[in-house]
């Protein structure tokens, strides 16, 4: 793999937004106890507490690792559990948050020695994110493809254990052949509707490929019988997928995603990425359905 794929390749973030915080607690008590113990850069000579200058590094690291991560989020509406975040995107993201470290720690270095921001200087502010990204940038990129390889071969290992459920002779048999036909158990209707109740679609569970989270909307996909063909249909209805969720309880469709619930009974394909897995259905071989990591033990248990 060169550095152009590997740049676009599915990075594995924490989604959890408490996993996060804890582990960026974890990296603050850290660098706050590096600090403390080994008082590098002539620290030990500033005047004031020693223990609460270095606990102010560390509140600072908090600090900025959180608002930046909201930033991302809230403001910019990135998302980081999609195959659209890559292992580019994170370096650049991770870069930049260097960059803001670096002028909140010249910041604060510089009210700790003047107690006054009157000396501030831009190019010692530059000069703190030169250092600060040459110390960081390469152990960040070293760490950041370990991970992404341990998270790749994870789930390329889950990826086959779930087509061993699907398909028992995988991986001696070939591509699985392009599906009859169902049977659409009409006795068995659901009527799936928008909040307001306005909009109504009564459909088999056999019918429905998956359901999509778009923002205050659920976008369904599903079969429906045209001149005895099966086309595929999509419809948005305004409500949240928890709810879907909660009606489709006892059938073959599950939560597989934050933003996607699924027909097992219509999933061709499993493959893993370093996010998790990804799924190809029947009918639709050109969409990918992803799995997070949490889902997957929810996927093997009810295959």
């Amino acid at each position: 793999m060169n550095i152009i794929q590997l740049l676009k390749e599915p990075f594995p973030s924490k989604v959890d937004y408490k996993t996060y915080v804890f582990e960026m607690l974890g990296v603050a008590l850290f660098i706050s106890l590096f600090l403390y113990l080994i008082r590098p850069f002539g620290i030990a000579n500033w005047e004031g507490s020693l223990a609460l200058h270095c606990i102010g590094f560390g509140v600072v690291t908090l600090a900025i690792s959180l608002l930046f991560d909201s930033f991302l989020y809230y403001a910019l509406g990135i998302r980081k559990d999609l195959p659209a975040w890559t292992f580019g995107k994170w370096l650049l993201s991770a870069a930049c948050m260097l960059t803001l470290l670096g002028f909140a720690n010249y910041s604060y270095v510089h009210y700790l020695v003047y107690q006054s921001f009157q000396t501030w200087r831009i190019q010692g502010a530059f000069q703190m994110v030169y250092y600060t990204l040459l110390l960081g940038i390469f152990p960040l990129i070293f760490g950041g493809m370990m991970q992404q390889i341990r998270a790749q071969k994870a789930n390329d290992i889950e990826a086959t254990q779930v087509q061993q459920k699907l398909d028992p002779t995988f991986p001696q048999s070939p591509s699985a052949t392009f599906p009859q036909s169902p049977n659409f158990r009409t006795s068995h209707i659901l009527s799936l509707s928008s909040q307001n109740k306005k909009e109504q679609l009564a459909l088999s569970p056999d019918q429905i490929l998956y359901l999509e989270a778009q923002q205050n909307y659920v976008e369904v996909c599903y079969l429906e019988e045209v001149d005895d063909k099966q086309v595929i249909q999509k419809k948005l209805l305004r409500n949240t997928l928890s709810q879907f969720e909660k009606q489709l309880v006892d059938t073959n469709i599950i939560r597989c995603h934050r933003s996607f619930l699924v027909n097992i009974t219509h999933i061709e394909n499993v493959t893993g990425n370093a996010q998790g897995l990804k799924l190809t259905l029947q009918y639709l071989p050109d969409l990918i359905i992803p799995v997070s990591r949490k889902y997957i033990a929810t996927l093997k248990a009810t295959l």
